[in-house]
C-alpha cells in the first residue's frame, strides 16, 4: 500500500508524471469529516488538474456510499459528517461533469462503496497508487481495488444524479416565461 501521507497526496498527484491511471480509495469517516475539507478539496483539484492535463489519464477513485450512523465504537455520527460526505458528493458529480470521456470510456470513474449495513465502515485502506499500463505497482493494491467490488460492491457516481441547474437553469420555469 501506499506510504504516502495524506497531506502529499495533492502534491504527489501533480508531479506523477506519464502514467495510465491514479486509484485513488478515501472509505474512512475521516473522510466525511468537515475539518478534512480543505485536504478533499485539494486531492479533488489536484486530480481534475491533472486529468484536464493530460488526454490519457484515468482516474478511479472509491469513496464511502454513504455515513453510517454509529462509528466503530458505537458512538453516533456528528450530523455534520453527513452534510460534509453529501456536499462533497455533489461536488464529485460536478467534477465528473467538467471531464469528457473518450472514446475508450470515462477519465474519471467514481464509486461508491457499499458497505454492509451492519458494519460501520468498508473497513478499507485508504491510499493512492499510481499504475502504469494497467499494471498496478503493488499486487496488493490490484487485490484491494477487486476486494472492494467483490465483498462490498460499487456503484458508480454520475453527473446525472445531481441537479446542476439551480434557480436559474434551463429546468427552471421561469426560464420559460
Amino acid at each position: 500500500m501506499s506510504q504516502i501521507s495524506i497531506q502529499d497526496w495533492p502534491a504527489q498527484i501533480r508531479s506523477s508524471g506519464a502514467i495510465g491511471e491514479i486509484r485513488v480509495i478515501q472509505c474512512s469517516l475521516k473522510w466525511t469529516q468537515p475539518e478534512q475539507e480543505y485536504i478533499r478539496d485539494a486531492i479533488d483539484l489536484a486530480l481534475i488538474e491533472v486529468l484536464l492535463r493530460s488526454t490519457d489519464l484515468v482516474v478511479t477513485r472509491y469513496i464511502l456510499h454513504d455515513v453510517p450512523p454509529r462509528d466503530s465504537a458505537g458512538i453516533p455520527v456528528d450530523p455534520s459528517n453527513h452534510q460534509s460526505h453529501q456536499e462533497w458528493i455533489r461536488r464529485l458529480a460536478c467534477s465528473l461533469a467538467l471531464v469528457r470521456k473518450d472514446a475508450a470510456g470515462p477519465r474519471l470513474r467514481i464509486n461508491r462503496v457499499l458497505r454492509p449495513s451492519s458494519a460501520w465502515s468498508a473497513d478499507l485502506v485508504d491510499t493512492i497508487e499510481f499504475l502504469e499500463h494497467e499494471a498496478p505497482t503493488s499486487p496488493e493494491v490490484a487485490l484491494a481495488a477487486s476486494g472492494i467490488t467483490s465483498s462490498f460492491g460499487t456503484t458508480p457516481l454520475t453527473a446525472t444524479e445531481i441537479s446542476l441547474d439551480g434557480p436559474y437553469g434551463d429546468a427552471e420555469p421561469l426560464y420559460y416565461l
